[in-house]
């Protein structure tokens, strides 16, 4: 198959710019962040809040920030570790945070509740300005993952302790989703590492066939890049049948049948080919905003029938020039 990305380019594009294991539809309050490879996802219910950055950090770690009206900084950093991770080593690394000279601390407390340790301090100036910034800092071990939870507010007062609880206390562990195995294949996916992509996304499809849980056009992303993987490694009878699936569940989106003409072009099949992109163009108004329909003529899929066959050629052209 084609290495041809132009049909699902735009929203290809969209996934490059979403975060691994956020919300998928960017819209909700709910947070999940997690660590690939994990089976377990960090959740974090943020209402009002405003993430300015939800995503992988160079290193490596994931890292979710973002703040609120009322002035509450937050922050979640998750570090994969090398052993089993220990309530011992968050304790250890909680006092170094309290003894570490950088800041003038006042009304240090530790403390510890199940499963983790807390750390709560005052900053009363920095900078020459008067802050009076409160720290709440939670450390909790996951296996093998260290789960770091920053809480913040400048000219804090006592009844703010509750704003900082009520985001604790919503912090909790599920299961990972076909949305986090979607993120993950996507991203090797932009990386054109299609035999990496293809067991991620086929989890996430397996999930989904048992309960739609993805936003529209992403499960659309997910059934095109899954057989486009599989087409490009070769796979190509996996690649007709995930197509064959998608079009089963939505029989009027265009590139189904593009991608399954695709399929059929690379077995030598011009009489499938044929049907199939016929179909793909008397559906094409039902493309997703941003995408545009590709012309087969420049597809890699299609230039052997092409070659071969001047009937094909023909038809390609007028499939085009109806278009127009």
């Amino acid at each position: 198959m084609s290495k041809r990305l132009g049909c699902v380019a735009a929203l290809v594009c969209l996934l490059g710019a979403l975060p691994l294991g956020a919300d998928q539809a960017g819209e909700s309050s709910t947070f999940r962040v997690w660590v690939p490879e994990r089976p377990w996802v960090m959740v974090v219910d943020l209402p009002g809040f405003a993430i300015e950055f939800n995503g992988v950090q160079p290193d490596g770690r994931r890292y979710l920030f973002g703040k609120n009206e009322s002035s509450v900084v937050f922050s979640a950093l998750l570090e994969a570790a090398t052993a089993p991770a220990t309530l011992e080593e968050c304790r250890r690394h909680q006092t170094e945070r309290a003894e570490k000279k950088d800041f003038a601390k006042e009304d240090i407390q530790m403390g510890e509740e199940p499963g983790r340790t807390l750390l709560e301090y005052t900053i009363p100036v920095a900078g020459g300005f008067n802050l009076k910034q409160r720290n709440l800092f939670v450390c909790i071990p996951k296996d093998d993952v260290y789960i770091d939870l920053h809480f913040s507010k400048v000219r804090y007062l006592p009844a703010d302790k509750k704003l900082f609880r009520a985001i604790l206390d919503t912090v909790r562990f599920a299961e990972i989703g076909s949305w986090e195995y979607f993120a993950l294949g996507s991203r090797y996916y932009l990386q054109r590492q299609y035999t990496r992509a293809i067991p991620p996304y086929e989890k996430a499809l397996a999930l989904e066939k048992q309960e739609r849980q993805l936003e529209q056009n992403y499960w659309r992303v997910l059934v095109d890049n899954l057989g486009i993987s599989y087409g490009i490694t070769g796979k190509l009878q996996e690649a007709k049948a995930v197509f064959e699936y998608g079009i089963s569940q939505e029989p009027d989106y265009p590139f189904f049948h593009y991608n399954l003409a695709c399929a059929y072009a690379e077995m030598g099949d011009a009489e499938n080919a044929t049907a199939s992109l016929r179909t793909a163009f008397q559906h094409k108004a039902n493309m997703i905003p941003g995408e545009t329909m590709p012309d087969p003529r420049q597809d890699s899929s299609f230039q052997p029938l092409m070659q071969k066959s001047p009937e094909f050629r023909r038809f390609l052209d007028s499939l085009v020039a109806g278009q127009r």
